[in-house]
């Protein structure tokens, strides 16, 4: 051990006392600042996570790190040192583990440079104000991961500076093989070749692995694979340093080969099969990829057995691979944790092979029921050979419960996954769905055209009517939840007096009130004098006539300028808005809500209602009162140049419950009201799915479906920045692109000096 930190000690101190460590960190440190900043995207999306710097940080360390290491060895072989060193008694192995020690502790101080972007990150105001921006477990994963991923190139820079007295050489020959280990894991790489060596091609390469770390995970899987593959380099090494010291042709040097032969052979293929080895770590804030305790409620009270036959590609197409490998986790999961109520099937219907009679039966068993199911087969472009093919591929999930049945057609994406799954479990096993009606007959918003993405999610949990109570009006008394989405015509008294005895009996209803009528080919905004507002009055909501906009956190649309041109500009009336009450909208879930209005609390009627702010606008909104007078809405617009003095946060949709049961409210009632009934509008989803998500868990709410709502919740939160001008961007940026190589800069100038005082003094 004596003798390991003496290696360690010296080789680290000749890093940092000639210019050159330096040097690579601050360029290091300078150029990854500088791609995050300005190539991930950044700029465009404003958004508190550093995801896109480790997306980028496999290929900065496959240059950085080569550079690095190119002189541990090579350096001691050309100056002779380290024959010297392996004829004193030190074993071959402490001077090994010396080296890599020491190239990682220097390649860790690198790659912790750029700790001060989410340090950074975290001064910004978010959107939410939440208490930290960044999501630290994930950030905490992608740290890890980092060090794993520096360890397998570090070993590969060992390996290749142990070949070579010639540092160029051996810093050549690192990016060659760092390179190769990267590109393999590409589709540009992958595609020409079958997918069944494709996809072990991914495996073998570092980018696969590292994603899946990336997003937050430790994969078990993943890890023993970066240790695997960094042994198979450090054993490649140790013979090459061994072969210094012994006759390539004695016994001892034979036996030594065929043991680190060995050694790299089960190495590779322990990498190459780490994929099959279960367990992982979710570090994620809101545990995405593990499952919820409401999950495993559900399952554990099915009275059935539940079958889940999984279609899946016996060989996916790249694009694929890690969704197909995830989902097939979180089933296998999903059984072990169901006490044998849920079985899993894997289907391959794949077209059957004509030198197999065996597998013909089988898959062309398997691609009829898939057909019979409703799954779909999905085509990928496969580039092979410069012509683009067309490549088959499955992943989709037919589940049977009794004598019930659902389908997920295909599955694009693991996120979202668990609540899809489990709202169309509770689908089966519910003897009744709970109903929604949408009210008609007044100008209001149609669930069948303007809210079609609504009710397409919707129809998997409830049952969708809608209703005209002014020709059915018994029909009310079918329903669990009304939405009156946007009336702009006159609710006769009759009507009024029914959604009021539905209130007052326990009914649970979600107002989407307009004050204002928007004309979106002139933008101009018109008053909308049968709004409905005047019912909410006795419940204590005031619903202002008015409409907001926000400077800062708003949406960027496509505009015709003065000079015709179509460009993309923000739009500030168009307003991203945060969720208060997370019980209810979710967790920390932006909204976009496109020309709304203020929403308000009548404090004398406090006593009798809980009053619950649901979705407030930031302290950068301002209230456009004079639109009456000066109707312009577009981005134009005079009302926009307003005083920061002048701006303040409001409220665009609030909850409403009864404190206790009275002889006027007899029974517990909910009402959710929002200032705008465009933000679930197909225009809008299209820019926002986000509000899909905060829709979905208000109606759980409304719906008493707490179990589903908390499941929805495990969603990647919007964690968007707000910068108030170009200044506070550039702060942070150019505080990280320059003052943290300064930093460095300046430990090195301190250095020198105090080595140069050293020496004159010694003299």
């Amino acid at each position: 051990m004596k003798n390991l930190l003496t290696i360690v000690k010296k080789d680290l101190k000749g890093y940092f006392d000639q210019p050159t460590g330096y040097i690579l960190i601050v360029i290091f440190a300078a150029i990854s600042s500088y791609l995050f900043f300005f190539v991930s995207g950044f700029n465009d999306t404003s958004e508190a996570s550093v995801r896109e710097l480790f997306n980028l940080l496999p290929w900065l360390l496959g240059i950085f790190i080569p550079a690095s290491t190119m002189r541990l060895i090579a350096e001691e072989q050309r100056d002779g040192t380290l024959e010297i060193l392996l004829t004193h008694p030190i074993k071959s192995w402490v001077v090994l583990f010396s080296k890599f020690i020491v190239g990682m502790l220097f390649v860790s101080i690198a790659i912790l440079s750029t700790i001060g972007i989410p340090v950074a990150l975290q001064t910004i105001e978010g959107i939410n104000e939440l208490k930290w921006n960044l999501d630290e477990g994930a950030v905490l994963s992608q740290y890890i991961g980092s060090f794993f991923l520096a360890g397998v190139f570090v070993s590969v820079g060992l390996w290749t500076s142990s070949l070579t007295q010639n540092q160029i050489i051996s810093f050549v020959l690192g990016i060659f093989f760092t390179a190769i280990l990267l590109l393999i894991g590409l589709d540009i790489v992958t595609d020409p070749i079958p997918d069944r060596f494709a996809g072990l091609l991914q495996d073998l390469s570092p980018i696969t692995h590292f994603q899946s770390i990336s997003r937050g995970i430790l994969d078990f899987g993943d890890i023993i694979y970066f240790i695997a593959l960094t042994s198979t380099f450090l054993s490649a090494t140790f013979l090459s340093i061994r072969k210094k010291s012994l006759n390539s042709k004695s016994p001892n040097y034979r036996n030594l080969q065929l043991g680190v032969t060995g050694m790299i052979i089960l190495s590779i293929l322990t990498a190459w099969f780490s994929n099959s080895i279960g367990g992982r770590l979710d570090l994620t804030e809101s545990r995405l990829y593990s499952m919820h305790p409401s999950t495993k409620t559900i399952i554990s009270d099915l009275d059935d057995l539940l079958i889940i036959n999984l279609f899946s590609s016996k060989d996916p197409p790249t694009e694929i691979i890690t969704t197909t490998r995830d989902v097939r986790d979180f089933l296998n999961d999903l059984a072990q944790t169901s006490n044998s109520k849920v079985k899993i099937v894997h289907k391959f219907p794949e077209p059957p092979k004509e030198d197999d009679d065996n597998s013909r039966n089988q898959e062309a068993k398997d691609l009829r029921e898939a057909s019979m199911a409703g799954i779909p087969v999905q085509q990928f472009n496969v580039r092979s050979q410069g012509e683009i093919l067309i490549k088959n591929g499955y992943l989709g999930i037919s589940m049977t419960y009794g004598n019930k049945r659902e389908i997920i057609p295909f599955i694009e994406t693991i996120d979202g996954f668990e609540y899809r799954i489990t709202s169309l479990i509770e689908k089966m096993t519910k003897s009744n769905m709970k109903t929604i009606g949408f009210l008609t007959g007044h100008g209001e918003k149609s669930i069948n055209t303007d809210y079609q993405f609504l009710a397409s999610l919707l129809n998997q949990q409830y049952n969708i009517i809608n209703i005209d109570l002014e020709k059915t009006p018994a029909d009310i008394n079918n329903i669990d939840i009304l939405i009156i989405p946007g009336p702009n015509t006159i609710i006769p008294d009759d009507t009024s007096k029914k959604i009021n005895d539905f209130i007052v009996n326990g009914g649970k209803v979600m107002f989407f009130i307009d004050r204002i009528d928007i004309n979106k080919e002139q933008l101009i905004a018109i008053p909308n004098r049968n709004s409905y507002h005047e019912f909410l009055s006795d419940y204590g909501v005031i619903i202002d006539d008015n409409i907001l906009f926000d400077i800062i956190s708003n949406e960027n649309l496509s505009f015709i300028d003065q000079s015709g041109e179509r460009i993309l500009q923000p739009y500030p009336y168009w307003m991203r808005v945060s969720s208060i009450d997370t019980n209810i909208t979710g967790k920390n879930q932006s909204v976009l809500i496109p020309w709304g209005s203020s929403v308000a609390f009548d404090l004398y009627k406090a006593d009798k209602f809980n009053m619950i702010p649901l979705l407030q606008t930031t302290k950068y909104a301002a209230v456009d009162f004079n639109y009456q007078n000066n109707p312009d809405i577009s981005p134009y617009a005079q009302a926009l140049q307003i005083k920061e003095t002048d701006m303040i946060s409001n409220n665009v949709g609030i909850a409403l419950t009864n404190k206790e049961k009275t002889q006027e409210f007899p029974n517990d009632f909910r009402i959710v009201v929002i200032g705008d009934s465009d933000w679930l509008s197909n225009e809008t989803v299209q820019l926002a799915n986000e509000n899909l998500t905060v829709a979905l868990n208000i109606i759980d709410w409304l719906a008493q479906e707490e179990a589903l709502l908390q499941i929805r919740n495990k969603v990647i939160l919007d964690r968007t920045l707000l910068f108030k001008d170009s200044t506070n961007r550039n702060l942070i940026q150019y505080s990280n692109i320059i003052g943290m190589p300064l930093i460095f800069i300046i430990i090195g100038f301190i250095r020198y000096i105090r080595r140069r005082s050293n020496i004159l003094r010694s003299n």
